[in-house]
């Protein structure tokens, strides 16, 4: 793909983001409890925020597809909040998993959005790459990974500003949530555990329901997509894996930084902990081919 292949989704009414972002804290806040630290984050407000930056980026995309007469099937990708994600949405047959990644610039546009890298979790032999021919709706006719990006905050070579979202809870709303983590330990139910509303009772009984302040509202960038056609095009990246394809663009795609070995892309545009599969963005075919 190539730069006139990039999706900008630039033109969200101010209402319409604000309540895309309060679905999506409200549902990372209430799912937090069944939902596994696996990154290991020591609190609940960047735990939440890590939930609710790919809710954004999905109830973005539901807009930008709704306001252009895209039809996608995102009510049979469903899952309640006491349970396990499957995919994200249902299009032309086959069903298809959002990967999106914030990305560290100054003002609203990057300039290089197809150096950017696709990326799908290859921590272990259960993580999402090995996943990925799995199919978890019934009838669908494959699986593919659409690959998206928010901008988290400025950042200027140097130093990087407030990220775009901040979770805020009161020192009782996260000791509330810290006893349902410990009760449920971050594993799915089987069952609905308590209703919604006890949920949110409970919340405003120990501060206020606003529950994130927003700094800005980043664009969504829509870029390429794979599936098994492409697979052979991921290759591993991260703290311990070989250096593939760091050489790419004729110069460091992404240098390994401090004792962990995390690693930064472009300059710092985008950082990453643990291994991914990964390919050059523009490797991929368009998702603009599609529509």
């Amino acid at each position: 793909m190539t730069k006139d292949d990039i999706i900008v989704v630039a033109n969200v009414n101010h209402n319409d983001y604000y309540n895309i972002v309060n679905d999506a804290v409200k549902y990372a806040l209430i799912s937090l409890s069944f939902t596994l630290d696996r990154m290991r984050i020591p609190n609940h407000e960047k735990r939440a925020f890590n939930i609710a930056k790919g809710k954004i980026a999905e109830g973005l995309f539901k807009w930008f597809c709704k306001t252009n007469h895209i039809k996608v099937n995102f009510e049979s990708c469903e899952t309640p909040f006491w349970e396990i994600d499957k995919r994200d949405f249902l299009f032309n047959g086959a069903e298809w998993d959002l990967k999106n990644n914030f990305i560290y610039h100054s003002g609203n546009y990057y300039n290089a959005y197809t150096k950017l890298p696709a990326l799908i979790p290859n921590r272990h032999s259960n993580d999402q790459w090995s996943t990925r021919t799995q199919r978890k709706i019934p009838g669908s006719t494959g699986v593919k990974y659409l690959f998206s990006y928010l901008k988290g905050a400025n950042f200027n070579g140097t130093k990087k500003g407030p990220d775009f979202l901040t979770i805020n809870l009161s020192s009782k709303q996260s000791e509330f949530i810290n006893d349902l983590y410990k009760k449920y330990q971050g594993k799915p139910q089987n069952k609905q555990p308590f209703d919604d509303a006890w949920f949110w009772d409970e919340l405003s009984k120990r501060g206020n329901n606003s529950f994130f302040t927003l700094s800005f509202m980043p664009y969504l960038i829509i870029t390429g997509y794979a599936d098994e056609k492409h697979w052979s095009l991921f290759k591993d990246t991260g703290p311990y894996s070989k250096n593939n394809y760091q050489n790419f663009f004729g110069e460091k795609w992404y240098e390994k930084i401090g004792p962990n070995n995390f690693l930064k892309w472009l300059n710092g545009t985008l950082w990453t902990k643990i291994t991914n599969k990964t390919s050059p963005v523009q490797l991929l075919p368009a998702f603009k081919e599609l529509l």
